[in-house]
């Protein structure tokens, strides 16, 4: 069987990267026409599937030890960057719009960008086994089995979200704010895709960096003083936290600046969160008792 190399890892990142971004982007644009969305469409289904016909091909070959020339593609990582940027930035402005008034646009835009990160995610998964599965990584294919669970609950749960708002549901204060605690993450989400993004780019100009990020110069040397590897430090900042707040959180336990990011965006301090975890509560439950309130 064949073994993993340097350039058939590198290919594999970017046609992974490309396929699960624009099979999510394909997906939320048939949401927003079966939803008759009113608003700015992202992307149209008749421009993703050239792109996706390209791709599968040259999937295919990976397989068989062929690498497709990461130049290539470069064009592509950029327009999905860009595509990425521009949702994470309108997804914010619905979900804080959706906080406060009842708009239908806004919440069936929401509702696609659950799907397109959902089904994205679950393609993106499913590559990276078959890739370990191909090239004898036998080990880390467990690893992303298990993360293809909780990838699969996801798209359940975003197939529900459309569902519901398909039934043109009543815009009360009850269902916004759900909605928004189902989708608060979305934004951070989004982000941390385009800053690995911008990491694979710089792995194919030769090594991806902290400066590439494009941090303030004493930022990027607090992180760089502390040997945070530069893919942490993107995951970390992709979830607007400094390098004291990261230092902070992954003291108290939250290494994993997701889950950190999705209790700080909810509002919760450390000492909140710690409470919450240990009482095997997640973001999205802990912030629903919350709006519950006592009882």
């Amino acid at each position: 069987m064949a073994k993993s190399t340097a350039d058939l890892a590198l290919s594999h990142a970017c046609l992974n990267t490309l396929y699960a971004g624009f099979q999510g982007s394909f997906v939320a644009a048939n949401c927003l026409g079966k939803l008759g969305h009113q608003g700015v469409a992202l992307t149209r289904t008749e421009s993703v599937r050239p792109v996706l016909d390209w791709l599968g091909p040259r999937l295919q070959a990976l397989w068989k030890s062929e690498p497709t020339d990461p130049g290539r593609m470069a064009e592509s990582l950029a327009l999905l960057k860009r595509e990425l940027l521009l949702a994470a930035q309108l997804v914010a402005r619905s979900l804080n719009t959706i906080q406060n008034e009842a708009s239908l646009d806004d919440a069936k835009f929401i509702v696609a960008c659950n799907a397109r990160f959902a089904y994205g995610r679950e393609h993106f998964i499913k590559g990276l086994i078959s890739y370990c599965e191909c090239f004898e990584l036998e080990e880390q294919a467990d690893l992303w089995r298990q993360r293809l669970l909780g990838a699969q609950q996801d798209v359940l749960g975003a197939s529900r979200l459309f569902n519901a708002i398909l039934q043109g549901p009543e815009l009360t204060e009850a269902y916004r704010l759900g909605l928004w605690n189902d989708s608060a993450g979305l934004t951070g989400a989004f982000v941390t895709q385009v800053t690995d993004i911008i990491a694979i780019e710089g792995r194919i100009k030769g090594g991806f960096t902290i400066e590439m990020l494009g941090l303030p110069p004493e930022d990027a040397a607090a992180w760089k003083a502390a040997n945070v590897p530069p893919e942490s430090c993107a995951h970390w900042i992709s979830w607007k936290f400094n390098f004291e707040e990261a230092r902070a959180w992954a003291a108290a336990g939250f290494s994993d600046p997701a889950y950190a990011g999705n209790w700080k965006i909810r509002s919760f301090d450390i000492a909140a969160a710690v409470e919450c975890h240990n009482a095997g509560l997640t973001p999205r439950q802990a912030y629903h008792e919350l709006l519950s309130g006592p009882g």
